[in-house]
C-alpha cells in the first residue's frame, strides 16, 4: 500500500531530479572553471595574431578591460543613412575620453 507508493514516488522524483541537476552542473561548468583562481600567466589558450605575426593569449576574466565600448552597427539596406550616422557617431566618440572600437 502506502509504503510502496512512497518508494515509487521517491524513485520517480529522483529520476526527474538527477538529470535536471546534471544539466545545471554541465551548463555552468565554463563559468565555474573561469573562477578557479588561476593567474592570467598560467592561461594556456592562445590565438594567432596576423598583424603581429605571433601568438597572443586570450584575456582572462580577471584582466583589466582593454576597451570600454564595442559598437556594432547593423546596416542592412542603410546606404542612404549610414554615412551621416557614422560621421555623427565618430564625432561623438572622438569627443569622449574612453576607449572604443
Amino acid at each position: 500500500g502506502g509504503t510502496m507508493a512512497a518508494v515509487l514516488y521517491a524513485l520517480g522524483f529522483a529520476a526527474v531530479l538527477a538529470p535536471v541537476l546534471y544539466g545545471l552542473w554541465w551548463f555552468t561548468t565554463p563559468v565555474r572553471e573561469s573562477f578557479t583562481n588561476r593567474s592570467a600567466t598560467s592561461y594556456t589558450h592562445v590565438y594567432a595574431d596576423p598583424s603581429a605575426g605571433e601568438e597572443g593569449k586570450f584575456p582572462s576574466l580577471f584582466d583589466e578591460a582593454s576597451l570600454r565600448l564595442s559598437l556594432v552597427v547593423p546596416a542592412y539596406n542603410e546606404e542612404d543613412r549610414i554615412e551621416v550616422m557614422m560621421d555623427e557617431t565618430m564625432k561623438y566618440l572622438e569627443s569622449k575620453s574612453f576607449s572604443y572600437e
